[in-house]
C-alpha cells in the first residue's frame, strides 16, 4: 500500500450524491492529488478503480454513533484550517502528523427531500447533516488555501481550473466556490429552521379562502395578548409568509403585501372579497423572502 505520507496534497472527499465521481478522480489522479474519505464514499470511490485512503484509518478512530461521528476530529480541522502563511501554524500542523488537505469535497444529506418523502420525524432527524456543513464552512473560511466544492455540478468546473493552472486552483475560483459553499449551508439550515418552526405551534385553524391554489393556509392561535394572532407559513420556494387576523368570527382575506430582501414592498395584491380598508373582518399576509 502506497503511503499518504509520500503524497503532498489531499482531498477529502464525503459526499451523500455519489454521482460523477469517477470524472472528479480522474483529475485528482492526473495532478497527483491523494485521495482520503469516509465509509461509503470511500467504498464508491474504491470500487470505480481509484486509490483512497479512509479517514478512519489514518486517524484510528472508528466512525461511531451510527455515523453521527466520522469527520468531527482536530486533526482533520486542523488540516483544513490552519494559516499556510502562519509559521505558527505550519509547525502546530506538522506535529499532528496528519494529510494536509487542499479540496474538500462534500455535498450534504438531503433533509429537504426527506421532508418532502414526509418520513417519520427520527428519521428525519437523521438526515440533518452536521460534519458535512462543518466541513463547508471550515474550508471555506480558509479559500486562500483550500477549494470548497458542494455540489456535483461543479466538479467539470474544477477539473477544467486545475488543467488551466497545472494542477492547483486560482484564487477567484477559489472565492466563487467559497461563496457557492456558504450560501448553500445558508439555505439548508434555512430548511432546518423551517421545519422545526412548524413543529413549535399545533393549534391552528383554517383560513376560509384566500391561499393560492397550490398552498394550504392555516393560522396559529397563540398566547399573544396583542389583536391579533400570526403564523409563518413556508412555501416551497423557500419565502416565508407570516399570516396576521384580527379577532373576529371567521378569518378572511385582506391582501398581500411582498417585501424584497431589503424590505421593499414590490406588490400589493387584492384578494379581499371585503374592501381593504376594512380590517375588522380581514387577515393580512405578509412575504418576506
Amino acid at each position: 500500500m502506497v503511503s499518504y505520507q509520500n503524497i503532498k496534497k489531499f482531498a477529502l472527499i464525503s459526499v451523500y450524491d455519489k454521482s460523477n465521481l469517477k470524472v472528479l478522480c480522474k483529475a485528482f489522479e492526473k495532478f497527483n492529488i491523494g485521495i482520503i474519505s469516509t465509509g461509503s464514499t470511500f467504498s464508491k470511490i474504491k470500487n470505480l478503480g481509484f486509490k483512497c485512503f479512509e479517514v478512519s484509518k489514518i486517524l484510528k478512530s472508528k466512525e461511531i454513533l451510527d455515523g453521527r461521528v466520522k469527520t468531527l476530529h482536530p486533526k482533520i480541522y486542523s488540516s483544513i484550517l490552519f494559516d499556510r502563511e502562519n509559521k505558527e501554524h505550519n509547525k502546530t500542523f506538522n506535529n499532528i502528523n496528519f494529510p494536509k488537505i487542499d479540496f474538500v469535497i462534500v455535498n450534504l444529506y438531503p433533509f429537504k427531500k426527506f421532508i418532502d418523502k414526509k418520513v417519520n420525524e427520527k428519521k428525519l432527524i437523521e438526515m440533518i447533516d452536521i460534519g458535512g456543513p462543518s466541513l463547508i464552512r471550515a474550508s471555506s473560511k480558509n479559500f486562500n488555501s483550500l477549494t470548497t466544492v458542494c455540489s456535483p455540478s461543479y466538479y467539470r468546473d474544477l477539473c477544467d481550473n486545475l488543467i488551466n493552472n497545472n494542477g492547483v486552483t486560482d484564487l477567484n475560483f477559489r472565492k466563487k466556490m467559497a461563496k457557492e459553499a456558504f450560501l448553500m449551508t445558508s439555505n439548508y439550515d434555512k430548511k432546518i429552521y423551517q421545519w422545526m418552526s412548524l413543529q413549535t405551534d399545533k393549534k391552528t385553524i383554517k383560513l376560509r379562502y384566500g391561499e393560492n391554489p397550490n398552498q394550504k393556509a392555516k393560522l396559529s392561535k397563540t398566547d399573544r395578548k396583542n389583536f391579533f394572532d400570526y403564523h409563518q407559513y413556508y412555501r416551497p420556494t423557500g419565502t416565508v409568509m407570516t399570516m396576521m387576523t384580527f379577532r373576529t368570527r371567521t378569518p378572511t382575506t385582506c391582501g398581500i403585501v411582498e417585501l424584497d430582501s431589503n424590505g421593499i414592498v414590490q406588490q400589493l395584491h387584492e384578494k379581499a372579497s371585503e374592501p381593504p380598508g376594512n380590517l375588522a373582518n380581514g387577515a393580512v399576509y405578509l412575504l418576506e423572502p
